[in-house]
């Protein structure tokens, strides 16, 4: 299955963005992260990375920014918070879906 990186809006996203230098710092993600009523696991699981991920994006891990599709994301998130919540709410029905399809499968 897909995650949200993959989702259809960021190529319209990136055509609005461009000659704009998108950057995040980490009190902004987490700051963001809060206001959507995520915990860092919760997240980590919506935006499609890894919790070590939302780790080092909010501890400022050198090296470790958030950059291409998911930096994209965290834009559109901060700039759409109600619109991007309902995909991201979206999203995980879709994905339990897709895990309890799995799940069916195995058992045959």
């Amino acid at each position: 299955g897909g995650t949200l990186c993959d989702f259809p809006m960021m190529t319209a996203y990136v055509d609005i963005a461009q000659g704009e230098v998108l950057t995040m710092d980490p009190e902004r993600i987490k700051a963001l992260r809060k206001s959507l009523g995520f915990t860092q696991p919760e997240f980590a699981d919506a935006l499609g990375v890894t919790h070590r991920t939302i780790t080092h994006w909010e501890s400022d891990t050198p090296g470790r920014a958030p950059k291409g599709p998911a930096l994209i994301l965290l834009h559109m998130l901060e700039r759409h918070p109600k619109r991007m919540k309902e995909v991201l709410d979206l999203s995980e029905v879709v994905r339990q879906e897709q895990e309890d399809d799995d799940e069916k499968g195995r058992r045959r």
